[in-house]
């Protein structure tokens, strides 16, 4: 089903690939002059016809939200997981962490940060299977640590 509507402008100025055409009641717009009728030219009267195409609308709807379906089951069902911490040797002034590997569904390893007291220690993208940092020079007291794992 498709509704359309008709008007009638004159045709004012023809310029560099643009009309301007001029309504009755004096109302402009800038119009496409590829789209007008061979031999137009200014002071010319041409009628326009808008149509609207509602089943063409709903195809191309029912097809976008197919595609945003099928990108959501394929990518975002299951977020990357938390890292698995372990803490494989501890010191007064260093910790050696370990963590499982990553699951991480359908995103890729960008990086992985290790945060201490909110500030940035060090940053890995590892590749092997297990992974190993140790982090030096820390202080007696008690320590906030924080590891991210950034994803792409």
């Amino acid at each position: 089903m498709a509704t359309s509507t008709s008007v009638q402008f004159t045709v004012g100025k023809l310029d560099a690939g643009m009309a301007i055409l001029l309504t009755e009641d004096h109302h402009l717009i800038e119009f496409p002059s590829l789209l007008l009728p061979p031999g137009v030219t200014s002071g010319s009267i041409v009628n326009i016809g808008v149509n609207r195409n509602y089943d063409q609308e709903e195809a191309q709807s029912k097809e976008f939200w197919e595609l945003q379906e099928a990108i959501l089951k394929e990518f975002g069902r299951n977020k990357p997981e938390s890292p698995r911490l372990h803490i494989k040797q501890i010191t007064q002034t260093s910790v050696i962490l370990e963590w499982e590997p990553l699951v991480l569904h359908q995103a890729k390893l960008k990086a992985l940060n290790i945060y201490r007291n909110g500030e940035r220690l060090s940053q890995h993208a590892p590749i092997g299977i297990n992974y190993i940092n140790r982090l030096m020079g820390l202080e007696m007291k008690c320590i906030k640590k924080n590891v991210y794992i950034e994803t792409k």
